[in-house]
């Protein structure tokens, strides 16, 4: 039997002021919430989603920074996301923006 795979993109950006290493406590590093962005979404599948269900979540792509001890402005992610079904789809999208808005 052979099922159709819904498949769609979404870009996200993070933006802060650049800073110097040094000043590094007093803002807001864009790596680092990327990074944690990246854990919490990976973990949609395996804590929000019926396991009997299919949803994939692919972080093909991450770019920040340009130099090693400034702190970018900001940090890009490329994604897609794979599922079977429009409802799981819709649940997996809702919990990718519930992650990124808080």
């Amino acid at each position: 039997m052979m099922r159709r795979m819904l498949k769609g993109k979404i870009h996200r950006a993070t933006v802060t002021e650049a800073c110097l290493n040094y000043e590094g406590s007093i803002t807001i590093d864009p790596i680092l919430m990327a990074a944690q962005t990246v854990v919490a979404w990976q973990s949609i599948q395996a804590r929000e989603i019926d396991p009997l269900e299919t949803s994939v979540v692919t972080i093909g792509s991450i770019h920040g920074g340009t130099n090693h001890n400034i702190i970018p402005d900001e940090v890009r992610l490329q994604l897609s996301i794979r599922t079977y079904k429009e409802d799981v789809r819709a649940e997996t999208l809702a919990s990718l923006e519930r992650i990124v808005h808080g």
